[in-house]
């Protein structure tokens, strides 16, 4: 939620700095945190106050009834959790769904933040008449396109288990589709690892005739420092 913050602020205003009464310049910083950490904290004390979290099978504990599904069950007495599906929903399932949308659109408004500034340049630039105008909104639109993908790839299954927990009241797909999003969601950092250094790893190709191998291990010198240009929009 934080992160989500931040950005919109940069995408929404110009970015500045805080001064205080000496005119020192302030990055923002804990100001920011409240809203978030205010969020976080009430979700977690709603959730344990309703004691709604149980042991889900596997190595799963998560927002469920007691005894597992005893609110879909004919027959069975919820002992606790009888409303852990509408829990699911407002405290997991619709965050997550803004993020998506929030993520989508930040991108498309990156992208055309950087297509109206070359557009405004291009009769400045002798680089337009050669079809170069543009070069540089094509690589933003890649990179965005790259990280929301990533983003929709790792958290797929998860959306999909959840439509499917709420349309059947359980999961028919079972094991496959938990296997699936158990492997996908730890990968979220090292996806965006990889299209962080994309840019530089083409860089390096192509203006220093590096071999991918070459590439490779000057990406993963600690010596080499990569351009702040490169680096993902989203935790």
């Amino acid at each position: 939620v934080l992160c989500l913050q931040r950005r919109l602020k940069y995408l929404l205003r110009p970015r500045r700095a805080v001064r205080d009464q000496g005119g020192n310049a302030e990055a923002l910083g804990m100001v920011d945190a409240p809203p978030p950490l205010l969020v976080g904290l009430g979700t977690a004390i709603t959730i344990l106050s309703t004691d709604t979290i149980h042991y889900t099978g596997g190595w799963t504990c998560w927002i469920s009834d007691f005894p597992l599904n005893c609110s879909q069950t004919e027959g069975v007495t919820c002992q606790a959790g009888q409303n852990a599906l509408l829990y699911r929903l407002w405290f997991n399932s619709v965050p997550l769904w803004i993020c998506e949308i929030i993520i989508t659109v930040a991108m498309l408004l990156i992208f055309l933040t950087v297509y109206k500034f070359e557009h405004a340049s291009a009769k400045y630039s002798q680089a337009s008449a050669g079809g170069e105008s543009h070069k540089q909104s094509r690589r933003t639109a890649r990179q965005a396109f790259l990280y929301t993908f990533a983003f929709y790839v790792t958290w797929f299954f998860t959306t999909f288990r959840i439509i499917e927990g709420l349309v059947h009241g359980h999961n028919p797909s079972g094991n496959v589709t938990f296997f699936l999003e158990a492997l996908l969601l730890p990968l979220q950092g090292f996806w965006n690892c990889v299209i962080f250094l994309r840019p530089r790893y083409q860089q390096l190709r192509a203006r220093e005739g590096l071999t991918r191998m070459q590439a490779l291990c000057r990406l993963a010198s600690p010596a080499r420092s990569i351009p702040s240009s490169t680096r993902p929009n989203s935790s």
